[in-house]
């Protein structure tokens, strides 16, 4: 369960969300698993189901060696076993997160100070790549293998609900990783993705797929 409180702009104030019961999830990973993922070509993988299940995915992709990105959900396990982050290709979280995984203020520092304290963050703890998103500023990446880092400003768009942003930007950031993009395009394909959802009055943009055939980054890319 997850509730969300939304101030009087409609904007995301807060959440309270409940651990549902894995073990069902558990079993299916155990048991079905390793033919998932070995007829998967990338894991996108929820970091806080359990430690067990993360840790099993994380073993079976390892072995298949897929690709394995990243995202938090409420953070009860992700901050107590960071070490996984240093399995993961590419990690995406909010500037609220990165507070809590740089341990300092992250979401105050300037664009030059939040690039910097990244590449530090990424290289102590091995991951691959990772993308803070900072709201309506944009975001800031970098990829420890092409030592690539840089800022990418949100696109103009008219704000109707904010509600699944950060999923949308995950999912397109995700889809543009997975077409072999570097991490500073495949970040473009989040920002894009998430301004569409923005303009939906849904959680998703029901109109995705002929906004992504309509748009030129996305007719180059495809």
């Amino acid at each position: 369960m997850w509730l969300a409180v939304l101030d009087e702009k409609g904007e995301l104030a807060g959440s309270i969300s409940q651990i549902p019961d894995f073990t069902l999830l558990q079993r299916f990973i155990t048991s079905k698993g390793k033919t998932v993922i070995g007829q998967s070509s990338h894991i996108a993988l929820e970091l806080d189901l359990t430690i067990d299940i993360v840790n099993h995915v994380i073993k079976m992709a390892k072995k298949e060696k897929k690709p394995i990105y990243g995202v938090p959900g409420n953070l009860d396990v992700i901050l107590k076993h960071t070490e996984i982050l240093g399995h993961l290709d590419c990690f995406i979280c909010n500037n609220f997160e990165a507070d809590l995984f740089l341990k300092l203020d992250f979401t105050n520092l300037a664009v030059d100070q939040k690039i910097d304290s990244l590449i530090r963050f990424v290289e102590r703890s091995g991951l691959g790549s990772m993308v803070v998103t900072l709201g309506e500023q944009g975001s800031v990446f970098y990829d420890s293998r092409t030592k690539a880092s840089g800022y990418q400003p949100v696109f103009p768009v008219k704000l109707v609900d904010t509600s699944g942003a950060g999923d949308a930007f995950f999912s397109g950031t995700v889809m543009g990783l997975v077409k072999g993009l570097p991490l500073k395009e495949a970040v473009v394909c989040g920002t894009k993705v998430a301004g569409w959802t923005i303009e939906s009055p849904e959680n998703t943009c029901p109109d995705l797929p002929m906004k992504i055939q309509q748009d030129e980054f996305f007719r180059k890319l495809l």
